[in-house]
């Protein structure tokens, strides 16, 4: 059996040190106030954008993608997972459910007329699952790096909840590159963190 590729598991390791090691952003040994102060829920719906050649052979389909984010420092730390389906365009090819499974950090900024602008960088592990019996089931499952980049913009709709619209591109580090862009619509949910969790966070 194929041991599981190593790659994404280095790549998320390097991202877990510059989410989380204090001193890759500021000489200082306790957290300073601000950091963990609220948690944000996000959920947005996928659509693909500018076709490429990957597209001539497979047709994806509606996205989703569910995350979650806290401050941290000065920006926003998040975690979260995207997922679609893949169609062949050809019967010769299988179809394949993707799941982007990443963390990152992203920077925000306050525009004119309520507007808030996200940028986000994302790192982790692209896992493609192909549908068909015929492929051996060790060789059914593939595991790649994977980064995205996001830009977003966002207004306040109702309390704590936002709309927002996005625009984002992947990059999957098969031997040839596979580049995917979406754009998406969605909620953005913040609350305040839960004292115990604050806490335990920090």
């Amino acid at each position: 059996m194929p041991f599981p590729s190593l790659k994404p598991l280095i790549l998320i390791s390097i991202f877990s040190l510059l989410l989380y090691q204090p001193s890759l952003f500021a000489v200082q040994q306790r957290i300073q106030p601000g950091q963990f102060e609220t948690i944000t829920l996000q959920l947005n719906i996928l659509t693909s954008v500018h076709n490429n050649s990957f597209h001539s052979l497979w047709r994806p389909s509606t996205g989703f993608d569910c995350s979650f984010g806290t401050d941290f420092y000065t920006g926003m730390a998040e975690a979260g997972i995207i997922a679609m389906q893949f169609n062949s365009r050809s019967s010769e090819l299988p179809d394949f459910d993707g799941y982007f499974i990443y963390i990152g950090w992203g920077k925000s900024l306050q525009l004119p007329f309520g507007l808030s602008w996200l940028g986000s960088m994302r790192a982790g592990d692209y896992h493609m699952r192909f549908d068909d019996e015929e492929i051996v089931a060790p060789l059914r499952a593939e595991n790649e790096l994977c980064t995205s980049i996001e830009t977003q913009l966002s207004r306040m709709f109702y309390r704590q909840v936002e709309v927002s619209v996005s625009f984002v591109h992947l990059t999957v580090f098969t031997r040839k590159r596979i580049y995917l862009n979406f754009a998406s619509a969605g909620l953005r949910y913040t609350m305040e963190t839960p004292c115990w969790l604050k806490e335990f966070l920090k």
